[in-house]
């Protein structure tokens, strides 16, 4: 039986108007997540505005869940290149596998192709944007348009010479409570991760105060804290080229898959 809003009290505002409703798995599974950070009212308030959100655009086309049948080419975004320097990095990728790989791959991972600080691209400066030494929007797109693809978006953390950091350490309101910080005397001994790296930071802010900051990976990249509920909004948005316009969210790891012909609507 599917399951329904139908057994649940009728809104006022809504009276006799009220209909049955099938529940969207997706957005169950987003409320359930967010439940687990958040208290009810913020949870419900954070899930509607994200239905919301990926209402917008386009969807892309269903696929069919990940097996042991599927061979992925994963690829960093300048590991194509060409010699005489007529293409892109990107475009050169896109061409090898519309030549020779389609047939036997089930799609491309790219790993992180924005624009970075070190890390091998994943300490992210802008999510906006395709590093212009990879190449364009426009070489992403022709990738996309084959099959499917997947990208890697890095949102566990951001780059700390990006501008998130920068208006953090400004003490902009606006981004307050957006990085996850740590008490000098907090006991860390049980954290495990493949780093020697300090696992904490200290930052001085413009007014003055120095403020400890997770940092998993490195110094340079920065943990966000997601117990935060304020979305973050434009133009600093954590929407790369793979979700802006298209509705889609093909994030590494956590990531629903999205067709590469959602890019050529």
């Amino acid at each position: 039986m599917t399951d329904t809003l139908s057994d649940r009290p009728l809104p006022p505002v809504l009276g006799a108007r009220w209909k049955a409703v099938p529940v969207d798995p997706a957005a169950a599974r987003r409320r359930h997540l967010l439940g687990l950070m958040h208290d009810a009212p913020t949870a419900d308030a954070l899930a509607q505005a994200l239905t919301v959100m990926l209402a917008r655009g386009p969807h892309p086309t269903p696929t069919r869940p990940l097996d042991e049948t599927d061979a992925w080419l994963i690829a960093y975004p300048d590991h194509v290149g060409d010699d005489t320097g007529a293409r892109t990095s990107l475009a050169a990728l896109a061409d090898l596998v519309d030549a020779h790989l389609s047939h036997a791959v089930s799609g491309v991972h790219t790993l992180p192709l924005h624009p970075s600080s070190s890390d091998g691209g994943f300490a992210v400066m802008d999510h906006s944007q395709v590093d212009p030494a990879f190449g364009t929007t426009a070489d992403l797109r022709r990738l996309a348009a084959g099959g499917t693809w997947v990208a890697d978006a890095v949102v566990n953390h951001v780059s700390a010479q990006g501008t998130w950091l920068r208006r953090w350490l400004a003490v902009d309101p606006g981004v307050e409570g957006w990085f996850a910080t740590l008490a000098a005397d907090t006991d860390t001994s049980a954290v495990t991760r493949p780093r020697t790296s300090p696992l904490r930071t200290e930052f001085t802010r413009a007014d003055g105060s120095v403020e400890g900051v997770w940092t998993t990976f490195s110094a340079d990249q920065v943990d966000l804290d997601y117990r935060e509920p304020r979305p973050p909004g434009r133009p600093t948005s954590t929407s790369s080229p793979a979700t802006t316009g298209s509705g889609c969210a093909p994030w590494r790891g956590c990531c629903p898959r999205a067709r590469w012909t959602a890019w050529s609507r």
